[in-house]
């Protein structure tokens, strides 16, 4: 069984595409996750409460060179009504070299930390993952229900669709 994090979104034009929860530290020669065997797509899916913010990462890893020209997000509505009530900020995963690790649980190497405001174009390198951190905001006027959306990523290896689709949303 693949015990790597994340969920496989899909591989187009020599660019793969998956997505996982916001805890994990996503190296850039981590592997994405295997294909599921069925080859449904697990959208990206969160859990909020009214007032809160909650991030996940989408990441790129194209089999070579290439730009994300642009990445827009589609209004997040309730499934039933269309209604947007989410909003959604876009940014970059960013690297640092470390050269003197801190303790004996860190090596030397690249780690993701900083996360700029996403900046097209953003060059996407052969073989190394691209992360975009995506924070999602539930206004405390948000309904309860499910509400899903859509993340459109425009690249020079093709334009990808990012199915926004369980967004579920407490009281």
């Amino acid at each position: 069984k693949d015990i790597r994090p994340g969920y496989w979104l899909t591989d187009k034009g020599g660019l793969s595409v998956w997505w996982c929860e916001s805890g994990w530290k996503i190296g850039r020669d981590r592997k994405a996750p295997e294909k599921p065997r069925t080859g449904r797509v697990q959208a990206v899916a969160i859990s909020a409460a009214r007032g809160e913010f909650e991030p996940v990462q989408v990441i790129l890893r194209p089999e070579r060179d290439g730009e994300l020209i642009s990445a827009k997000v589609s209004p997040l509505g309730r499934a039933r009504d269309g209604k947007a009530a989410i909003t959604l900020r876009l940014d970059e995963v960013a690297y640092v070299q470390v050269t003197k690790p801190p303790d004996k649980s860190c090596q030397p190497g690249w780690y993701p930390d900083p996360l700029p405001p996403l900046r097209t174009p953003l060059a996407l390198r052969a073989g190394q993952n691209q992360p975009l951190w995506l924070t999602f905001y539930v206004s405390r006027f948000t309904q309860a229900g499910h509400y899903r959306g859509e993340l459109q990523l425009k690249t020079t290896l093709g334009s990808i669709r990012v199915p926004l689709l369980r967004a579920s949303l407490f009281s």
